[in-house]
């Protein structure tokens, strides 16, 4: 899903009267996260990830007869929650009718509408 999809799907759930605003509210979630992470700090979303930094250990190699070593450095990270893991599992294993119906009446809509203009390319060719 690209930015501009994941603003698109916020903007349907939230009926905000135009996508900038939810352009508005992404961007901030951004900022505010990034400046956590500059500082150290551990941003945790029960239920769904977990973001934070970690120093990274010195590496040691050999690359054509010559030894190298990295230094350390941060780097930041997203774990994801057991919870969102059993969830993504589970919907997963259902079969494509319990997926189907899992979509709301809109989604539901559009993928007939879909399948049924696939089809009708399909015969007219």
């Amino acid at each position: 899903m690209t930015r501009r999809e994941l603003i698109g799907e916020v903007n349907r759930y939230c009926y905000f009267s135009n996508k900038h605003e939810v352009e508005y509210i992404l961007n901030s979630i951004e900022r505010v996260i990034t400046d956590a992470l500059m500082q150290g700090k551990v941003i945790k979303l029960n239920s769904f990830l977990k973001f934070g930094t970690k120093l990274s250990s010195t590496r040691k190699g050999k690359f054509k007869g010559k030894k190298w070593e990295s230094e350390p450095k941060w780097t930041a990270f997203v774990k994801v929650s057991p919870v969102l893991n059993k969830k993504i599992d589970e919907y997963r294993n259902l079969d494509w009718l319990d997926r189907f119906t899992a979509l709301s009446d809109e989604e539901q809509y559009n993928y007939v509408k879909e399948a049924q203009r696939q089809i009708d390319d399909g015969l007219s060719e």
